[in-house]
């Protein structure tokens, strides 16, 4: 009778382990099962005076605006595009920024029920929240709430998430991202992975890494997409490698790096900015060589596209932007059916707005 158990629970856990492999198996996509072409129209109502580093970022009913100079921050209603809010100053004085980033972390705060986004300014090495309705109310004092950043011996170029208990974040170099659990006081470094089946130059490692990502904590799951490499990958917020869905071949970064010469190196950048909601995971690929965008005639010439997956890394649908604007970051509009961008070329309204005909919130 023991026995009989032994091996009933023996063959319970190999069937869990096999049903978890097939649920993150490496996809390789070679076309979505849906495509739509989406034409951009500016909000005449917006426009944003920014020299660079502009992130959007849509949580309820708002649309929220971070650039680098001042006003840092930027609330809009997202139906009306009414100015709701502005604020945040440059300098080294408490909440001021020296380099903000507007991160794709949200959550809501029970004690007024209101949308929370998150910044971290990466020169001071420090992380707000900001209540958006203690912003639109100027209650300044509830604003920010500030959560700290524990000491590592590295600068952070890329941040993606914090909370009480986790953070992750990638290092100036050595490693694709670096975890840190508040409730053992330990990191982990994750190394560069996946690896290709050809050899990244050392030099390169930390570019062709460098990642997009986003931080489910209900799921336990991070998805993270290579800037060079046409993917996304799948973790656990242990760092384990999960899986990927590729759908641009790793051919093609080989194909760069062969006979590698730093000077003439030209790879093409895939996806750079990620959102995602519980059903859904949005991918924004710039789909342009590297030179191709220091000239604007150039890379206009190359279509954007914003991709859909579930989370086990199917495809879902592929929304193709049309070639008159260029892209620098996008948010998603779950509710409304649309996209916004950011486009520096334009002088005033730069803030696209893409509608789309089927809901991302199902």
């Amino acid at each position: 009778m023991k026995i009989t158990i032994r091996m009933t629970v023996v063959l319970l856990c190999l069937s869990i382990i096999s049903c978890k492999k097939e649920a993150y198996k490496t996809i390789t996509i070679n076309e979505f099962p849906k495509s739509e072409k989406l034409v951009g129209k500016p909000i005449e109502e917006i426009s944003v005076l920014a020299s660079g580093n502009v992130n959007l970022i849509c949580v309820d009913s708002f649309l929220v605006v971070q650039k680098s100079n001042e006003p840092v921050i930027q609330i809009y209603n997202n139906k009306t595009f009414e100015l709701l809010a502005e604020f945040g100053k440059k300098g080294r004085g408490p909440e001021e920024y020296i380099f903000p980033n507007l991160l794709n972390q949200t959550s809501f705060d029970s004690t007024n029920s209101s949308p929370v986004v998150c910044i971290y300014d990466h020169n001071r090495r420090r992380f707000f929240k900001v209540n958006i309705l203690y912003a639109v109310e100027n209650m300044v004092d509830k604003i920010y709430t500030e959560v700290p950043i524990p000491k590592y011996n590295k600068y952070f170029t890329y941040f993606f998430y914090r909370d009480d208990d986790l953070m992750i974040a990638t290092p100036e170099n050595g490693s694709r991202f670096v975890i840190y659990k508040d409730s053992t006081s330990s990191y982990k470094d994750v190394p560069f992975i996946p690896t290709p089946d050809f050899t990244i130059p050392e030099p390169e490692l930390t570019s062709v890494y460098r990642s997009a990502s986003f931080v489910d904590i209900d799921r336990g799951l991070m998805v993270s997409a290579p800037l060079y490499m046409g993917e996304i990958d799948f973790f656990d917020l242990d760092g384990n490698y999960l899986s990927s869905s590729i759908f641009s071949p790793r051919e093609a970064l080989k194909k760069d790096l062969a006979n590698y010469n730093r000077a003439s190196y030209d790879p093409k950048y895939h996806i750079v900015e990620l959102h995602a909601n519980k059903n859904f995971v949005i991918a924004f690929n710039y789909n342009n060589n590297q030179g191709s965008l220091k000239d604007k005639d150039s890379y206009t010439l190359s279509n954007q596209s914003i991709m859909v997956f579930d989370w086990q890394g199917n495809p879902i649908k592929k929304f193709v932007l049309d070639k008159r604007y260029f892209i620098k970051s996008f948010a998603v509009d779950w509710g409304g059916n649309r996209f916004y961008g950011y486009c520096s070329d334009e002088n005033e309204h730069n803030i696209i707005m893409y509608e789309f005909d089927n809901a991302l919130n199902d």
